[in-house]
């Protein structure tokens, strides 16, 4: 389970912008090699970050690369150049089904033959279609390589012809399907639903509602796409010191009961079932991960 409260994408082609994204407070960083960066720059993109996974120090970051999608030109040359640095993850983007998974895959392997990295890359799998949300769970379990599930709001709302006027509640209403159905695949599968990137920089009341509801519906974190929105998005998906102590509680609990040999318990007189117990877990683990188990 990797941190992935904030993931902040940032051009490939712009080496400053990739050196400040280094410097913020995002858990993950994208390089990205597709939407941003114009065709012309495609080749620049490859090289600046490639350079960058070489020779930068990301620190505790993980870090991704975007390439272009698989139906593309461009999808070959972005994994036979970015596979041999051996990035954290490759975000695979436009994904109809399991096989543009499985394609990417086998690249993958083909370069690592080569250059003999010694860490395996983990994928994620973009959902930006009506195609890729009918597929989902065969997705979700394509490989075991598959870490992470996320939405492509701008893509999915173009494919099927949303509305595009924009209202909190339009934006909700059209994506809350695909949405849950990311999050209940990727649970299934094991591996971690990512939300998609609000839309309005500027509009921080909005990122934080948006984040809210996504938080609350089971995402483990959320895409951005300018510094200003990090901190934001970093405290929604972070455990806060009331939900740390009601997870020791129960975790405390539960333990005493089994040795008890009860089967059930009450916490606050409330009965607590096995997937509060899960959640629970879940939550702690977390919050070690982000150094704030002893802290409250």
């Amino acid at each position: 389970m990797s941190l992935r409260r904030s993931c902040f994408l940032v051009p490939g082609n712009n080496h400053e912008r990739i050196r400040d994204a280094i410097d913020s407070r995002a858990d993950c960083i994208i390089l990205d090699l597709e939407d941003s960066v114009p065709v012309s720059q495609k080749n620049r993109a490859r090289e600046q970050v490639r350079e960058a996974i070489q020779h930068l120090d990301f620190g505790h970051k993980l870090v991704a690369v975007r390439i272009n999608a698989v139906s593309t030109e461009f999808s070959p040359e972005d994994i036979r150049q970015i596979a041999v640095v051996s990035p954290d993850e490759i975000v695979i983007p436009k994904v109809q089904s399991s096989d543009d998974i499985k394609i990417v895959e086998r690249m993958i392997d083909a370069a690592q033959n080569n250059a003999r990295p010694d860490k395996k890359i983990g994928l994620q799998a973009l959902i930006e279609t009506a195609c890729a949300v009918e597929a989902i769970h065969e997705i979700a379990h394509a490989s075991k390589h598959l870490t992470v599930l996320q939405f492509g709001r701008a893509d999915y709302f173009a494919d099927i012809g949303a509305n595009k006027s924009f209202s909190m509640d339009n934006y909700w209403s059209v994506s809350l399907y695909p949405r849950s159905r990311i999050v209940v695949a990727a649970t299934s599968a094991g591996i971690e639903p990512v939300d998609t990137v609000y839309p309005n920089i500027k509009d921080m009341e909005g990122l934080k509602e948006d984040a809210r509801r996504a938080a609350g519906m089971g995402f483990r974190g959320k895409w951005v796409v300018h510094p200003s929105q990090i901190d934001i998005v970093n405290e929604i998906f972070t455990p806060t010191g009331d939900e740390i102590r009601l997870a020791k509680k129960l975790l405390t609990a539960y333990e005493k009961a089994q040795t008890n040999g009860d089967g059930s318990i009450t916490v606050d007189d409330m009965l607590v079932d096995k997937a509060a117990i899960v959640a629970a877990r879940k939550l702690m683990c977390q919050s070690e991960q982000l150094d704030l188990r002893n802290k409250v």
